[in-house]
């Protein structure tokens, strides 16, 4: 198998033992940190992947999550059996070891529209599996729109915290 199917197959397998969806960073740090390939081959394998139709995209807090399709599942199925012991122990062992920051990352969701009267921001946060909040907004502008999008992250945990004590007194 040449090395640029040996990396979509990889990125697959990746997408495939993960319980979350994965970011960019993620899914170029795995590449990286286990000295397999740089940022710019996993981006071409990315797109090159979506392309054919065997991973999906979502947009969501400015970074893009990917997870396999069906096809890409298909696909893999006949692929898998190429991928090393090694391999796949780094994958896993990955996964292991990134469990927490991959769900904290992708627990989180943060998006916003355009409305008649401005903008409408949701944002969402999910806990194994069962979405915790689901709160919808408006704002005035797209500027605060996006920085509510942006300050979700790292404000998500005090907002969560400020709102259930506001309610409970």
């Amino acid at each position: 198998m040449d090395t640029d199917t040996l990396y979509k197959t990889m990125l697959m397998k990746l997408l495939s033992l993960s319980t979350e969806p994965l970011s960019t960073s993620v899914i170029t740090d795995f590449f990286s940190k286990k000295n397999y390939t740089n940022y710019f081959t996993v981006q071409k394998d990315l797109y090159e992947l979506k392309d054919q139709g065997l991973i999906s995209s979502k947009e969501e807090l400015s970074r893009t999550y990917y997870s396999l399709t069906d096809a890409g599942s298909s696909a893999l199925s006949s692929l898998s059996d190429r991928i090393t012991k090694d391999i796949l122990a780094d994958i896993k062992s990955y996964l292991d070891e990134n469990r927490k920051e991959i769900r904290a990352e992708s627990s989180l969701g943060a998006t916003y529209d355009i409305t008649v009267s401005g903008f409408s921001v949701r944002l969402t946060k999910t806990v194994k599996g069962a979405r915790i909040i689901d709160l919808t907004f408006p704002v005035p502008t797209k500027e605060a729109a996006e920085n509510i999008c942006l300050n979700w992250k790292s404000h998500s945990e005090a907002a969560l915290d400020a709102l259930y004590e506001s309610l409970i007194m």
